[in-house]
């Protein structure tokens, strides 16, 4: 699986109206702008100064800090009444968040080498595998009079990740021949079953040689790859890396979008495309004669039994290989373990080819597993208006054989199916709603836009059951992104001549357009995509949401700089001002300016890595970070102001 430096861009301003005619919103797709884009159809004024009535329960934020500025939390786990929640980082061997202290959880899948006299070998589908997805043998499954030279997979990509850099153990049951290849052999210790290692820079392989050299089923299994210094905790049944639980500790919610991968396609199973991208409805994207492999289905869903928990490491049929991969990401299990051990609420991205069956199983292992103090946010997909994303292609589809000549069929189309899957949750939790937070979450930078998935007209119209599409919902969901437009190409020259003119002074004016946006010119006129910009959205929302009796919620927030240029030194730009303490300060003001607003959970952008504007730290060590700190900072000192929010409470 290629590893993605980030994942796709993608901008709360994606798609814009070109025109508004009598007969409805008349939808021309532009060609969509990428994540940090400032477009934005018009400047949206500050709400009336009286609004409606706020809705019941609501709570006006109190002052957190007592005498002296200290936190008046009340008693619990430190992230009890957090108000800040944190987006996982994508899934992979390459991530500068390792999730757990076992490395082959987080491998790739099996895959062999194949002989020069097998012109027909592929390498995956005569692997001989068990119910639990270990080697067997390499013999050919259907085939035993050949053989495989050697299986492996990749256990991790070394890049210098703190942790990963002191001594490594590998322990194994069975017989057999094991090679790691990019490493350093420490020792090795056969009657122990266990290699010790040391990683070199890039994709170590773990290659499997000979197994059950007797014959008598006593296979290589059960392999495990882990820090020296983790063993103990390992031994103890602990699964999570305690740095990344250490990490997350501020935090109230965790939002496992990247971790259910609801932004990727599927998979072809059999037929000429076999392995293929593919998707349900979109032209080009068929599997012709096979079967496109897409989550959402129970039975094909991540298990906790394989040796790798990430869904393209696993096989659908461990007898039948060659069928191809599972997809969806982590499994739920792993999920609300993670929730259940932070203390925080889980946020689960379904994906937008669920089926009934899927989303009430899901639910109902949610219901019976995550811990009773904390909630659970459900949301249809993920940004289903963003063409960024295959699932806006394919909500566009379904809503245009609905409503072939509505301009907003997307998102209205996109509202109903949230109605139905919140409808299903709350199915599930009939005995406990309150444990269910449902999300609608239209596009930010469109207010128009997003009234359209918020009432959906032409469903109410022909469901007046059901009634418009928010009445399903507990929440509006949207983004708290700024950027100032520095990142947009015709800037470029602009920061040029500012870093002409010393560190001190590009800073200053930086820092200046990322606040006020009064320096710059963005794409389209009238649209700064400023802080102070973004602090007027919230307001703007939190109109819209009071008006249905509805929350306010922020799925994903921060700065937003995807500058795609050549320029390493604009580049080494937005990362100096990533590190500058005025970050810290802006982010700050980016939470204070929400809880004015009178919103509730908030989850930050989430991504760790060095020299990375777009990194909240440069490691899980490194807690210094200035947005890591006023992330933290702000959860520890400004407790939840809403009914029922404190969860050593609920």
């Amino acid at each position: 699986m290629p590893r993605p430096r980030r994942r796709p861009r993608r901008s709360r301003f994606a798609v814009r109206a070109l025109a508004v005619t009598g007969g409805g919103i008349a939808i021309f797709l532009a060609a969509w702008l990428q994540l940090g884009s400032c477009t934005r159809t018009v400047y949206m004024p500050v709400p009336p100064d009286t609004p409606p009535p706020r809705p019941e329960g609501w709570i006006p934020p109190p002052s957190s800090a007592g005498e002296g500025g200290a936190p008046s939390g009340q008693p619990g786990a430190p992230n009890a009444r957090s108000v800040v929640g944190y987006n996982m980082d994508f899934p992979g061997d390459w991530t500068w968040q390792p999730p757990f202290i076992d490395l082959m959880k987080n491998a790739r899948v099996w895959a062999a080498g194949c002989r020069e006299s097998d012109r027909h070998c592929d390498g995956i589908s005569q692997l001989s595998l068990d119910d639990h997805g270990w080697v067997r043998s390499l013999r050919y499954k259907d085939h035993p009079d050949q053989s495989y030279p050697y299986v492996e997979l990749v256990v991790l990509t070394f890049k210098g990740q703190p942790g990963l850099d002191g001594e490594l153990w590998l322990t194994y049951e069975g017989q057999g021949e094991l090679e790691l290849t990019n490493v350093n052999i420490v020792s090795r210790e056969p009657a122990r079953h266990k290699i010790v290692f040391r990683a070199q820079q890039g994709s170590i392989f773990l290659r499997i040689t000979a197994t059950d050299p007797s014959g008598n089923g006593d296979y290589l299994r059960n392999i495990r790859v882990f820090r020296a210094d983790q063993a103990q905790a390992l031994e103890k049944g602990e699964l999570f890396n305690p740095d990344l639980i250490a990490y997350l500790a501020p935090f109230g919610s965790l939002r496992f979008m990247d971790w259910m991968e609801a932004n990727q396609e599927g998979l072809c199973s059999g037929g000429p495309k076999q392995g293929q991208d593919c998707y349900p409805e979109l032209k080009g994207k068929s599997c012709g004669a096979g079967r496109c492999v897409m989550a959402g289905v129970w039975s094909e869903r991540p298990t906790m039994s394989q040796p790798s928990l990430l869904a393209r490491s696993q096989f659908l049929d461990n007898k039948q290989p060659g069928l191809g991969v599972r997809v969806g990401g982590y499994p739920v299990e792993m999920m609300v373990a993670l929730a259940n051990k932070v203390g925080a609420d889980p946020h689960f991205n379904l994906p937008a080819l669920y089926t009934d069956e899927y989303v009430r199983e899901f639910a109902r292992y949610v219901s019976e597993h995550l811990a009773a103090n904390l909630r659970a946010s459900v949301e249809y997909a993920n940004e289903t208006w963003n063409w960024a994303f295959p699932q806006a292609n394919y909500v566009n589809v379904k809503g245009r054989q609905l409503w072939p000549q509505e301009g907003s069929a997307w998102v209205q189309y996109s509202g109903s199916r949230m109605q139905h899957l919140c409808g299903l949750w709350k199915e599930v939790f009939k005995e406990h709603p309150e444990r269910v937070r449902c999300l609608i979450a239209p596009q930010t930078g469109w207010p128009e836009m997003s009234e359209a998935m918020l009432d959906c007209p032409a469903w109410a119209g022909k469901h007046p059951d059901l009634g418009p599409c928010h009445q399903g919902a507990d929440a509006i969901a949207i983004t708290g992104y700024f950027s100032g437009c520095l990142q947009q190409k015709q800037n470029e020259s602009k920061l040029r001549a500012w870093l002409a003119k010393g560190k001190s002074y590009v800073l200053d004016q930086f820092f200046e357009q990322l606040e006020n946006g009064d320096l710059l010119q963005c794409s389209e006129e009238g649209a700064k995509n400023s802080l102070v910009d973004t602090l007027r959205l919230y307001q703007k929302y939190a109109f819209m949401a009071r008006a249905r009796g509805l929350d306010l919620y922020v799925y994903e927030s921060g700065t937003h700089f995807d500058y795609d240029g050549k320029d390493q030194s604009v580049e080494g730009l937005f990362v100096a001002a990533a590190h500058d303490e005025r970050m810290a300060q802006l982010y700050r003001r980016n939470l204070e300016g929400y809880k004015e607003a009178g919103g509730t959970i908030i989850n930050a952008w989430g991504w760790v890595g060095p020299n990375d504007s777009w990194a909240n730290t440069d490691n899980l060590k490194d807690l210094s970070h200035p947005k890591y700190r006023a992330l933290r900072d702000f959860a520890q000192r400004e407790p939840c102001w809403w009914e029922r929010c404190d969860r050593s409470q609920r």
